[in-house]
């Protein structure tokens, strides 16, 4: 009998006696068949995990796949944490279908889908579009972005719903974590409403369109505003003057004027 038929746990053994069914993960460009017989999988920042990201938020192993006699296991190896359905959790089992998001509840996401299904991964994203890339433009822009989308009543679920990217790619972006391609900005800037180039544009330095249209709606209403205000203190003023005595009245000569 082979050894596999008495292994009490059903987690080591040939594919065809081995209860678990291979799954293949998602990352952004990243793809890996998670095979029963090939033991556990890691993802994180390490060189040496099964599925490298390297992305400075991420631990050195955020996550170990585990393959179990129920089933596979997803642990959490990080400080950040994993996430399901918004929900922080230690240990999941995983099967095709589950997502699990990186170190934020709408963070990069983990999909999992069965070999044979041909189909993409649900949520869809744009992940593989990303690089990480860091410096103080990115910043401003993500930050006008996430300002624009919000000032539209656009959520990030929305976002990914419409099929402009997934939102957790989108949190990545207005958290500074990454940078988009130029495909997805033109998604992003056709959603915002923006000119094409707005996004790259405002990382060079440039204003919002946002702030533009801000500063020149208040100067258009301010100048004016002004301009009265100052007329009325001058006309207050010859006002004031003209209600003075004259030099030769009685009420001149008695009391010394007050200006």
């Amino acid at each position: 009998m082979p050894a596999s038929d008495t292994d009490p746990t059903g987690s080591v053994g040939s594919s065809t006696d081995n209860p678990l069914k291979p799954l293949v993960l998602r990352c952004g460009q990243h793809r890996h068949r998670l095979d029963p017989d090939a033991g556990e999988v890691t993802v994180g920042r390490a060189p040496t995990c099964t599925v490298h990201l390297d992305f400075k938020w991420l631990s050195r192993i955020h996550v170990r796949l585990t393959p179990d006699a129920g089933g596979w296991l997803a642990s959490d190896s990080s400080r950040n944490g994993i996430f399901v359905a918004g929900q922080r959790v230690t240990t999941v089992a995983v099967s095709a279908g589950t997502v699990i998001n990186l170190g934020d509840p709408e963070g990069m996401a983990l999909s999992f889908q069965d070999p044979s299904d041909s189909g993409p991964l649900a949520p869809e994203d744009d992940e593989e579009d990303f690089r990480e890339v860091t410096d103080p433009g990115m910043v401003r822009a993500g930050r006008a972005v996430a300002e624009r989308r919000k000032a539209l009543g656009i959520t990030q679920r929305d976002m990914a719903a419409s099929g402009v990217l997934n939102a957790g790619a989108l949190v990545s972006f207005e958290k500074a974590r990454s940078w988009p391609h130029e495909r997805t900005l033109a998604k992003l800037e056709n959603a915002l409403q923006w000119p094409a180039g707005t996004i790259t544009a405002i990382r060079r330095g440039e204003a919002s369109p946002d702030d533009e249209t801000t500063q020149v709606v208040a100067t258009t209403v301010a100048t004016p505003l002004i301009t009265q205000s100052i007329q009325l203190a001058v006309n207050g003023i010859d006002a004031a003057i003209s209600a003075l005595p004259s030099a030769d009245s009685p009420t001149s000569r008695l009391a010394p004027r007050r200006f």
